[in-house]
Formats: structure tokens, C-alpha cells, sequence
């Protein structure tokens, strides 16, 4: 209920309140005179709001301001910035034409694709990882085979603290025992083995029955045929003067037995045939630009080009011409007798990446480290498809180092 005060009453009040309590009895307005009066006042003040009806509407919105006016057809203000004015410039900026735009912003060249990136990228760990494994010499190489067999747990690291001489006496038997253990291989578990396939092959003889060994057994007789022929001379090397086989691991791989090399030695041996391939393939694209009067042959290949193709294919190139040439078509037989394992075996369809790598290596491709295993695939089978005979092949051979790029 709203209650409404008279202003005598508020007059007469202020009065009294100004007055100091001590004061009050002598001004005149004593307290018992005020509030009879005020009393009477404020039952006549109800009394009058209460005989008046009022609107509650008057009092549910917020009363409007004096002198303001509202009108309802106009939004209200907005928070958008007003429009920037428009600035004339006086003289207008010269046209420039679009050859003069072009000279002075070049297009920038096209982004690499990602497998370009990929591809270069590759190229480059490969090309880097090359140059330092080539650029080792003797005793540092040995210090990196005994760092990396280290690493796959093949040989034990000397011990912490030890002396110079310490140190050299146990990697000294720790290679004795790598040697020993690679050569206890052949003429145990390859020995076995070989043996068994030998017996199976007298059994089908025996039966009349036509057995012929698989491309995985024919390349294992072939391999360990070769490490018995190294056996002799590799044993009486480690027995006489073992210091000496790091050199002949950079200068001589081949004189090796296959279970007597390290992994950090069998890279670096296939980083150097890599080498040597790409630069001998150089000296056949330079020699065929030459024009030759006869189709070339195995017979008739020029001396820096027999060279060549002999480097290609990780064939000796030492010697007089018909020495080379004489290697050069046992080895294209070899070819010729894969070739045709191969063909019987769905052209390579079951190989694995290494045993597909090493087809494409004894070929003289040299294989992009970032191409996938089905473009190595379609390399081989390429191969396959034309290799005909040995001069097929050397032709492929030759056609191959002309469009490798180097």
C-alpha cells in the first residue's frame, strides 16, 4: 500500500528535527504537540488513497523523463561504425600494365609434390649415408663395425674403463669368435641342409621321378658352394695374421665367406658396388653416343665399353679384354638360368623386398630407395619379358644405363 505524507506535517517535522534535543522544550515545539498532529494527518492521508482506485500499471513501467519524447517508428541507435569517407586522390595512381607486374613479382616456381619431396629426400639420406661410409678408412671403419655389431648384440663392447690394449685384446677375441661361429655355420647347418637336398634330388633320380631343385635352394647350393672354395685361404688369414682383415673387408669383400661378415660390412660392400655402378654406367652412356656399325654383342663390345658393362655388373674389370668378356658370359648365363627360375616361379611374384632387391642388383639396376615394392616388381618382370638371350640381355643392359640418369 502506498502511503501519502502531507507537506506540513514533513514541514513541521524537519523543524523538530533540527532542533537540538536539548533545546526542544524552550522552542516552542514540544514533542507531545507533534505527534497528535502527526497522527491525525496521516489517518486522513489513508483515507484518501484508500477511496481512489490506482491503476497498478502506473507503477509496473518505468516512468518516462520529463521533456522526452518516444516515438515508436524509429529502430533504435545501432553499435555499426559508421561508413569510412570515401578520399579522392588528386593526381589518381598511374596504371601499371602487366608485364611491368610480372617483371617486378616473378611467379614464384610450383610447390613439390610430396612424393617429390619424399623421393629427393630419400636421395639425399642415401647419397649422405654413401659419402660417409665411403670416406672411412681402415681403422675407423672397424671402429664403426664394432659400434654397429655392438648395437645388434652381435659382439660384446668392451667394458667400461679399460685400457687401450685391454680394449684391443677383446675385440681381437671378439672377432675370433665371430669367425669361428660363421665358419662352425657352414659346415654345420648349410652343410646339413645342403645335404638334404642333395639325398631328396637321388631319391627322384632313384624313383625316375623329374625333381628339380627351387630358385631359394639353387641360389643356396651356389653360395655355399662358394664359401667352402673361401674356406681354406680365409682360415689360414685369420690364423696367421688376423690385423689384416679390415683391409681385405674395404679392398677385397669377395674373399670373404658369406657368414663372416658383419651388417655395417655388408652395407658398406653395397654402398661401393653402387658407386661403382652409377660411375661405370656414366662411361656407357658416354660411350654409346658413339655410333657402332654392328649390333653390339658380347663377342664384339669394345674394350672401354666391356669395362663398363663388366662394372655394371659387379664383374671383376681387371685383365685383358677376353678375360672380361670371357666373365662376362659365364655371368650372362647365370642370368640365363635365373631368368628362366624366375619365369617358372611367376616372375617374382613370391619374393621377398631383399630377395627382390638382390634380383634387381645382379641386373645392374640401380633402384630408388623411395619406389614402392610393386614398381621394383614391374622392373623385374620388364626384364624378364625381353631377355631373351645374351644378347637381349646385354641389350637391356646397355638400354638401361642410357636412361638412368647419373
Amino acid at each position: 500500500m502506498i502511503v501519502s505524507i502531507n507537506k506540513p506535517f514533513l514541514r513541521e517535522w524537519t523543524t523538530f528535527k533540527q532542533v537540538p534535543r536539548s533545546a526542544r522544550s524552550l522552542s516552542g515545539c514540544r514533542r507531545s504537540a507533534i505527534v497528535p498532529y502527526r497522527a491525525a494527518h496521516f489517518r486522513h492521508d489513508v483515507a484518501i488513497l484508500s477511496s481512489r482506485k490506482i491503476s497498478a500499471a502506473r507503477y509496473s513501467t518505468i516512468p518516462e523523463q520529463r521533456g522526452m519524447k518516444v516515438n515508436a517508428d524509429v529502430p533504435p541507435p545501432s553499435n555499426a561504425s559508421p561508413t569510412k569517407p570515401k578520399i579522392d586522390l588528386r593526381p589518381a595512381p598511374k596504371k601499371v600494365s602487366k608485364d611491368v607486374r610480372i617483371a617486378a613479382n616473378p611467379p614464384s616456381p610450383p610447390a613439390p609434390t610430396p612424393e617429390a619431396s619424399s623421393s629427393t629426400q630419400a636421395r639425399s639420406a642415401m647419397s649422405s649415408k654413401e659419402t660417409e661410409l665411403t670416406s672411412l678408412g681402415p681403422i675407423n671403419a672397424t671402429k664403426h663395425d664394432i659400434a654397429e655389431a655392438a648395437k645388434h648384440g652381435i659382439l660384446t663392447p668392451p667394458p667400461e674403463g679399460a685400457s687401450r690394449i685391454a680394449a684391443l685384446w677383446h675385440n681381437a677375441k671378439q672377432f675370433f669368435w665371430f669367425y669361428y661361429r660363421g665358419i662352425k655355420i657352414i659346415f654345420t647347418t648349410h652343410r646339413r641342409r645342403a645335404n638334404a637336398i642333395r639325398q631328396r634330388l637321388r631319391d627322384a633320380k632313384t624313383r625316375g621321378a623329374e625333381v628339380s631343385m627351387s630358385r631359394y635352394e639353387t641360389r643356396f647350393m651356389r653360395t655355399y658352394n662358394r664359401d667352402l672354395v673361401k674356406f681354406v685361404p680365409f682360415i689360414l688369414t685369420v690364423i696367421v695374421l688376423e690385423e689384416v682383415i679390415p683391409l681385405i673387408v674395404l679392398y677385397a669383400p669377395s674373399f670373404l665367406p658369406s657368414t663372416c661378415l658383419l651388417p655395417s660390412q655388408r652395407e658398406r660392400i653395397e654402398v661401393k658396388r653402387r658407386a661403382k655402378r652409377v660411375a661405370h654406367m656414366a662411361l656407357a652412356k658416354a660411350e654409346l653416343e658413339s655410333p657402332n656399325p654392328s649390333p653390339l654383342t658380347v663377342d664384339n663390345l669394345p674394350s672401354e665399353l666391356t669395362r663398363a658393362v663388366s662394372g655394371i655388373l659387379a664383374r671383376p674389370t681387371f685383365g685383358p679384354v677376353f678375360l672380361q668378356r670371357f666373365r662376362l658370359s659365364r655371368y650372362f648365363s647365370y642370368l640365363g638360368q635365373d631368368d628362366n627360375l624366375l619365369l617358372r616361379e611367376g616372375m617374382g611374384a613370391q619374393l621377398t623386398e631383399a630377395e627382390l632387391l638382390e634380383a634387381l642388383d645382379e641386373r645392374g639396376f640401380v633402384i630408388d630407395p623411395s619406389i614402392s615394392h610393386q614398381e621394383k616388381l614391374q622392373k623385374l618382370k620388364w626384364w624378364l619379358k625381353q631377355a631373351s638371350d645374351d644378347t637381349a640381355r646385354l641389350g637391356l643392359i646397355l638400354e638401361n644405363a642410357r636412361s638412368t640418369s647419373t
